[in-house]
């Protein structure tokens, strides 16, 4: 039984590595870059998948070494996942001011061009 486990739990951890690793300042892109909607969405479904195994892993961890060190892993990641988040949320609501920001002033335009429009 804990060969989907050690699966299960290694498929999220290659999900947080992957997350984390675009967060650290030698990514090309940079470490303020955003996440994409899917990255999060991936990230979310895994953590989500072991959190619903958590009873089986907790029975099966003393039972199996490579459950036990994937579950190290797997903790150390959500540490540093947990170290992260509050800036990443900081940059993603900066991004939506950022964005509402956009949207009222290319509403604002379009209402001077609806006016211009009217007086040609």
């Amino acid at each position: 039984m804990s060969e989907p486990l050690i699966c299960a739990v290694r498929s999220a951890n290659g999900e947080c590595a992957a997350f984390l690793q675009e967060r650290m300042p030698s990514n090309p892109d940079g470490p303020g870059s955003f996440p994409s909607t899917s990255r999060i969405e991936a990230l979310a479904k895994r953590l989500f998948q072991v959190g619903n195994l958590l009873p089986g892993l907790a029975r099966e961890e003393g039972n199996s070494p490579g459950l036990k060190s994937e579950l190290l892993l797997y903790k150390a990641n959500l540490k540093r996942l947990q170290q992260i988040l509050p800036d990443v949320h900081a940059n993603l609501r900066a991004c939506r001011r950022r964005l509402e920001a956009d949207r009222a002033n290319l509403h604002a335009v379009r209402a001077w061009a609806e006016t211009f429009k009217d007086t040609v």
